[in-house]
């Protein structure tokens, strides 16, 4: 099974448009743009962490992650990436009826596939398909849209399915996240909003015992690597937590700046959103070749056509980064739509 398609792969969008990494602008991540990288000086105090094994199920860090956030312990287990969490989950509920939300992460379709479960990709608003599923996954902040769902009328609605809510852009959105029960799981991640895509760092929220003690068992050992432990040591306190939350309220601020701007252009829509990204539909022309205008130009942004649900070659989707960055990106679209 091929992987599914992610955006961020600079080196190979430098190798097809001849272009030196200095010289791209990188809008297919979502990642917190207005946060500082880490410092030089942190990575020499995490070295000796590349040369141990750390906690085999990173039990501290998942102390570190309820003592942030207040949550129970119990409620938690520390993972590589929310990525890893939903592929966990996807085991646990195998052979199960799973609806798909649409559109969305490719990688929920491909998590269910790799156990052998059937899955329906319909829109989480139809209310037909819901009645038949035993299991619904979905995002919230949805990916690629930025739409955020209210998990609790749908359980109120609902009463006796499983939830899997993939909230890895929560941070980024105004209304509050979701709490742990026993028949949700919550999926959320340190890559986005920590800047920390590398590391791997994500983990799974839920209050449902029997479930934790199956999903701990299904887990390798060393999932977290011990520099992704050295990291949460160091950084998951209050102060760092605040560094995070500063870095997005501007980056919030500079979203919603960027979506006043560019439905001035005419020939574009976008989506409201509550995440660290922009959809932009195309009313005109086509998403295939203003991907390529813009990579002409160093400008690397996410095609969605992987994405099921939205009409082929209509759609893109754009990272938030600084101002100064979305300023070359929108002379960039401007330019396009005044050239067809």
């Amino acid at each position: 099974m091929n992987q599914a398609e992610h955006g961020g792969d600079v080196a190979a969008f430098c190798q097809q448009q001849g272009f030196d990494k200095t010289e791209v602008l990188d809008f297919s991540s979502n990642l917190n743009w207005f946060l500082e990288p880490i410092e030089d000086a942190s990575w020499l105090r995490w070295k000796e962490a590349a040369g141990i094994y750390g906690q085999a199920a990173a039990r501290g860090v998942a102390e570190k992650i309820a003592d942030l956030y207040a949550y129970q312990e119990s409620h938690v287990l520390p993972t590589a990436g929310a990525i890893e969490a939903i592929y966990l989950a996807a085991q646990l509920f195998e052979g199960r009826r799973v609806l798909i939300g649409e559109p969305g992460f490719a990688d929920y379709q491909r998590a269910f596939r790799r156990c052998e479960t059937k899955t329906w990709n319909l829109s989480i608003d139809d209310e037909e398909a819901l009645p038949w599923a035993e299991v619904v996954i979905f995002g919230s902040p949805n990916n690629p849209t930025g739409v955020r769902y209210d998990l609790e009328e749908w359980r109120a609605r609902w009463p006796g399915k499983i939830w899997l809510v993939d909230e890895t852009f929560v941070e980024f959105s105004t209304a509050a996240a979701s709490t742990a029960h026993e028949d949700v799981i919550i999926f959320r991640s340190f890559t986005k909003s920590w800047r920390i895509p590398g590391l791997r760092l994500g983990y799974l929220l839920c209050a449902n015992s029997t479930w934790m003690k199956e999903l701990s068992l299904l887990q390798a050992p060393w999932s977290v690597s011990a520099l992704a432990q050295a990291w949460a040591a160091d950084c998951l306190n209050p102060s760092g937590k605040k560094r995070v939350q500063d870095a997005i309220e501007n980056q919030i601020a500079e979203r919603d700046r960027l979506r006043d701007y560019l439905q001035l252009i005419p020939g574009v829509w976008v989506q409201e959103s509550e995440a660290n990204f922009l959809l932009l539909e195309l009313l005109r022309g086509s998403a295939a070749d203003l991907w390529q205008s813009l990579a002409e130009k160093g400008l690397m942004t996410r095609k969605v056509d992987s994405f099921a649900g939205l009409r082929k070659d209509a759609f893109l989707r754009i990272a938030v980064r600084t101002s100064e960055d979305n300023q070359v990106l929108l002379k960039a679209v401007q330019d396009y739509f005044e050239g067809i």
